[in-house]
């Protein structure tokens, strides 16, 4: 697992954030921002994440909104983040 938004910058592990990454790319990844591209991706998840009953009562998807990490994305670019990390190998 990994932050999709780094854990430097959003130091919580709420699920909205967490993304299934081989070993290779956690450690790739490091303190690097996601490509934008892979933006819309999550969020796509999340809105999946929040349609389920069960993940939908957990208090870390109660406050996750679209919004709310297209700012953090955003505000973390502004904040310094600005190597961005894409895979080798894309697995959709």
């Amino acid at each position: 697992m990994d932050h999709f938004i780094p854990w430097s910058f959003v130091q919580a592990d709420q699920l909205w954030n967490l993304v299934i990454a081989c070993s290779t790319c956690n450690l790739s990844k490091s303190d690097k921002l996601a490509n934008k591209l892979f933006l819309d991706i999550v969020i796509d998840r999340n809105n999946i994440l929040g349609s389920i009953p069960e993940l939908r009562k957990r208090t870390d998807m109660q406050v996750y909104t679209r919004q709310k990490l297209i700012d953090l994305y955003h505000f973390s670019v502004e904040n310094g983040f600005t190597d961005f990390w894409e895979p080798k190998k894309i697995i959709i």
